[in-house]
C-alpha cells in the first residue's frame, strides 16, 4: 500500500529528503522533518529520529504521528483487500484512488470501496490483468464480471501497458509459465503475444544472483523464525555493496516473509537503516519498487519443510520488486529437493531452483570488504 501526500502548507521539497521510500518507517521520517518543532516529540528528537521501526518505540506517541500522517494523505495505491480491512484509518479521506487488480474482483467489491470514500473521492483509476480473473477472487463466480472487465467492454478509456522496463526478461517469463501457469494455459499464443517484457540493463550485468547458505533456521515464538547465517551474511553483502560498490542505501531492500528474521535484520542493519535502507515483509513490500532486492528465504531444516515460501503471491511479490536485481539468500540445496524428483505440483521454489534461471554461489565463494 502507497501513501501520498501533498501538503500546500509546506514549503519542504522529497528530493531533499535522504530517507526516500515508502512504507511506516519513510512517512515518519518524512512527516518528523516536515515539523521539526511539533510538540509532540518536544524533546525527544533523538529518541524517535532513531527508532522509527514500525514494531518498536512507543507506540502511543506513533499512534499520534501516524494520526497526522494519514489526514495529509491525498493518492492511495492498494488491493481491494487492504483497502477494505481495518488497517486504514477511519478519518482517511484520499481524493485519488489506485486500485491494484481490479479485474480480479466483483463489481460490487470495487464499488464498495469507492462508496467507502464516497465523501472525498474525486478520481478513481482501476489497474489490472483482464486474466487475473481466472486465478483468484472469482473462480466460482465466473458470470460475475469485475468492473474493471465492464468498463473496458463499454468503450471507457483503456491504456495498455506493453512493455515493462525493469524486472528482469528470465524472472518475468518464470512468473508468468509456472507460477500463473492457470493463467498461462488458458490461451499461451495470446499470451505470449501480449506480454513482451525487456530488459533496460546492459548484457554484460548479471542482474540476478543466489547465495546458497547452509545455515539453521531457529524459532524464538510462534511464527518467529529466523536464520542467523543469512542475517550475518547479508550485512556484510549490504555493508559491502554500499561501500566497494558505492550504491546508495536508499536503492536496497531487504526482504523477508518472517517477521523473526526482520527482527534480527533491523537489529543487524540498524546503521544502513537511518541511510535510507529498507527492511521490510514481502507482504508489507507489495506495490513498491527497489533498484536492488535482497531477499532471505530463511527456511533451512531437514525436513524440507517451506511454509509461505512456497505460496504463489509470495514468489510473485518477492521476484518481482526489484527494478535491476534480485539477489536471493537462502539454503538452494534444501530448495532443489522439495518433493519428489519430478514433483512440480505446488513446488513452485523447487520449480524456480530446477530451471537454473538464476546463477549459484555459495556463501563461502563471497568476499566482502
Amino acid at each position: 500500500m502507497h501513501l501520498m501526500s501533498t501538503n500546500p502548507k509546506s514549503d519542504f521539497s522529497p528530493h531533499d529528503d535522504i530517507f526516500l521510500k515508502y512504507g511506516i518507517a519513510g512517512c515518519r521520517k518524512r512527516w518528523i522533518k516536515r515539523h521539526p518543532t511539533h510538540p509532540i516529540y518536544e524533546g525527544q528528537w533523538n529518541w524517535a529520529y532513531q527508532d522509527l521501526d514500525s514494531f518498536e518505540g512507543d507506540e502511543t506517541v506513533w499512534k499520534e504521528i501516524d494520526d497526522m500522517i494519514w489526514q495529509d494523505v491525498d493518492i492511495l495505491l492498494c488491493t481491494i483487500g487492504i483497502a477494505l480491512s481495518d488497517k486504514l484509518h477511519n478519518t482517511f479521506s484520499p481524493k485519488m484512488l489506485i486500485l491494484d487488480e481490479a479485474f480480479a474482483v466483483t463489481e460490487g467489491l470495487t464499488l464498495a470501496l469507492m462508496l467507502k470514500f464516497r465523501k472525498s473521492l474525486e478520481l478513481c483509476v482501476l489497474i489490472g490483468d483482464s486474466y487475473q480473473r481466472f486465478l483468484r477472487y472469482l473462480p466460482f463466480v465466473q458470470k460475475t464480471p469485475s468492473m474493471a472487465s465492464r468498463l473496458r467492454k463499454g468503450g471507457w478509456g483503456v491504456t495498455c501497458l506493453r512493455l515493462n522496463h525493469r524486472t528482469d526478461t528470465k524472472i518475468c517469463e518464470f512468473l508468468r509459465e509456472y507460477a500463473y501457469n492457470s493463467i498461462a494455459n488458458l490461451n499461451k499464443k495470446e499470451i505470449s503475444e501480449e506480454y513482451k517484457y525487456y530488459l533496460e540493463n546492459t548484457t554484460d550485468i548479471i542482474n540476478r544472483l543466489w547465495i546458497n547458505v547452509v545455515g539453521e533456521e531457529r524459532i524464538a515464538g510462534y511464527g518467529a523464525v529466523f536464520n542467523m547465517a543469512e542475517v550475518q551474511l547479508i550485512e556484510k553483502l549490504v555493508r559491502t555493496l554500499t561501500t566497494t560498490e558505492a550504491i546508495p542505501e536508499h536503492a536496497i531492500a531487504v526482504l523477508s516473509p518472517y517477521a523473526g528474521q526482520l527482527g534480527k535484520l533491523r537489529k543487524a542493519l540498524s546503521d544502513q537503516i537511518l541511510q535510507g535502507l529498507s527492511v521490510s515483509s514481502v507482504g508489507d513490500y507489495q506495490g513498491i519498487e527497489c533498484d536492488l532486492i535482497i531477499l532471505s528465504l530463511v527456511r533451512s531444516n531437514q525436513f524440507c519443510q517451506i511454509g509461505i515460501l512456497n505460496a504463489n503471491t509470495m514468489i510473485v511479490s518477492a521476484l518481482s520488486r526489484a527494478r535491476f536485481g534480485n539477489i536471493i539468500v537462502g539454503n538452494h540445496k534444501m530448495m532443489s529437493n522439495l518433493g519428489g524428483a519430478y514433483d512440480y505440483w505446488g513446488h513452485h521454489m523447487k520449480r524456480l531452483v530446477n530451471l537454473e534461471l538464476i546463477p549459484v554461489v555459495d556463501a563461502g565463494q563471497c568476499i566482502f570488504s
